[in-house]
């Protein structure tokens, strides 16, 4: 795998002190659905998206863009409707489950000639077609970088007319990287609550409480803000790496790596990005995960 040159990198760190307060049990679910894509101030209904299409509920599904999948052409949209089929595409990971009789999944990969910060998708309906829409966001490296988008959909197979991708990709200026220092946040507190791989984006300290069942310390909310992602590895983590871009259409845009040992083991890691709100903010970041044994 091909690991970004302007990763910023850092010891995982797996046992933190215990002197921090209970943590909080679970939070709230957030809803997983999305729509269409919109500006954040924009109001937009949940009949029709401002081109006339359709919004499809849809989950974003994760899997890696290494080694690419040999069967399925770049480009292309694909609809998968069973484990039989997303075995046979994918052999080489151990992918979450999928109950394919509620989801189907839909899926599209391709090659850029820049490296690959952060990619974005979301599903609707338009004239019977069925499109998967990707956004590519591109750095400035001139490397050939593989990528994905995956998105669940309800079952409705049978009523797909016409399956499409469609792939834009927007780049990021030298000028909008960020380098964010990092807050230790005992794994012990991961909010279980909370989505694996899932990024969120802290503003208040109540809403730190909250979270993690402890007030946070060394942070001035007034003007800093922390994005706060967790996960759980197959094996242990030896290292974590990520890249930041700054706030582009009301949103942050980040990737990490998780370096891992060839220890057998179940092991959660969290990772929390301290910001300084008055070089600009957003309430949303999206932020790609990928795993590296």
């Amino acid at each position: 795998m091909k690991l970004l040159s302007r990763f910023i990198a850092f010891a995982a760190v797996l046992s933190l002190p215990a002197f921090f307060a209970a943590c909080a049990d679970t939070i709230p679910e957030p809803d997983e659905f999305e729509v269409c894509p919109t500006e954040p101030e924009e109001e937009i209904g949940p009949e029709v998206c401002p081109d006339g299409s359709l919004p499809v509920r849809s989950l974003a599904y994760d899997i890696p863009a290494y080694p690419a999948p040999d069967l399925l052409e770049p480009d292309r949209a694909y609809l998968i409707a069973s484990q039989e089929e997303l075995e046979i595409y994918f052999p080489d990971f151990e992918l979450e489950p999928v109950d394919f009789s509620v989801y189907s999944l839909l899926f599209v990969h391709g090659v850029s000639n820049s490296n690959c910060v952060y990619v974005g998708s979301d599903v609707w309906e338009d004239d019977g077609r069925y499109v998967l829409n990707a956004r590519v966001y591109t750095g400035v490296a001139t490397v050939m970088d593989r990528w994905n988008a995956a998105r669940l959909v309800p079952v409705h197979a049978d009523e797909i007319i016409r399956l499409e991708a469609e792939v834009t990709c927007p780049s990021f200026g030298e000028s909008e990287w960020l380098e964010p220092g990092t807050v230790e946040i005992p794994v012990e507190c991961n909010p279980e609550g909370m989505n694996d791989n899932e990024a969120v984006v802290i503003s208040s300290a109540d809403r730190f409480v909250e979270l993690f069942g402890y007030p946070a310390e060394g942070i001035d909310f007034a003007n800093e803000g922390l994005i706060f992602i967790k996960g759980t590895a197959a094996y242990g983590v030896e290292a974590i790496a990520f890249m930041l871009c700054g706030v582009e259409e009301g949103h942050y845009y980040g990737r990490v790596v998780i370096d891992l040992d060839d220890t057998a083991v179940m092991t959660p890691w969290n990772l929390a990005l301290k910001l300084d709100r008055r070089l600009g903010w957003a309430d949303i970041a999206d932020i790609s995960v990928e795993y590296n044994r």
